[in-house]
């Protein structure tokens, strides 16, 4: 069964569940539990924990004007690893975070959770979009020491330096996936993480990558045998997402994963 928890602070905000055993937790993320400031913006899906980065508005045109703040709202937080530690019998295997700037926050609060954590999907930025805010740079190095690998990025973002002037744009934010790699690593040694790791990575279209780890967890004994020939026969054929087979309709847990901000 797959149950997507989603983190949604603002009260105002649109929540959709697409399944009966998703959760909505009414609390932002961060490093730890407390209370914070969100800013909301005039778009308000360009709401940040930390401000408007004013300055950039100088050099940047035109997009930042809908980042503007049009009020500050208190809202609780809490850590993923103090949720998990709350909610015991939860487990997270794929964190997909679009957060504004918090990126480094929300993962500095997640050390014990990433532990076990199989892949990551995180929109991340180049530029200090939000006054005070880590950009990139710091967030992949704490993806790295918590022993992921970068596998894809989607360019985000490029916006215009001058405005009504002929000139490529500057990339300002980035959306990247990351996986581990326990062929390098050997640190994934269970069964069911070892057929959720190959069904993530076959989800995202890394077939050969999946291939690789099915060989690798029967050579190792970590997967049967019924398990490597299952999965073995649905990437063959026609190259189709193997969690068709080992955990439900495909169609809808991608759906439900790409709808998935933690905020």
């Amino acid at each position: 069964m797959i149950k997507i928890l989603r983190f949604e602070p603002e009260p105002d905000a649109d929540i959709i569940n697409h399944a009966n055993d998703d959760i909505t937790f009414n609390n932002g993320l961060w490093h730890s539990k407390g209370k914070i400031d969100l800013n909301i913006a005039i778009e308000p899906s360009a709401s940040s924990t930390y401000p408007f980065n004013v300055e950039l508005q100088k050099h940047i045109d035109p997009h930042l004007k809908v980042r503007k703040t049009k009020k500050t709202i208190k809202i609780d937080v809490i850590s993923l690893d103090e949720l998990i530690k709350e909610n015991n019998s939860l487990k997270i295997d794929f964190i997909k975070l679009d957060v504004h700037g918090a990126e480094y926050d929300v993962l500095k609060g997640a050390n014990k959770v990433l532990e076990s954590t199989l892949g990551l999907l995180i929109e991340s930025w180049l530029i200090p979009i939000h006054k005070n805010q880590k950009i990139r740079a710091h967030v992949e190095s704490l993806v790295y020491e918590s022993g992921f690998y970068v596998f894809e990025e989607y360019k985000r973002a490029n916006w215009a330096r001058l405005k009504d002037r002929f000139s490529k744009s500057q990339t300002v934010a980035m959306d990247t996936l990351y996986f581990k790699d326990p062929i390098l690593d050997k640190n994934i040694k269970d069964q069911t993480d070892a057929i959720k790791i190959i069904g993530l990575t076959n989800l995202f279209n890394h077939n050969a990558y999946a291939v690789q780890l099915a060989e690798y967890f029967y050579k190792n004994k970590v997967i049967d045998k019924k398990y490597y020939d299952i999965i073995i026969k649905n990437i063959n054929k026609n190259n189709r997402p193997i969690l068709n087979s080992l955990f439900g309709k495909f169609e809808k847990v991608i759906s439900r994963v790409s709808s998935c901000s933690f905020r």
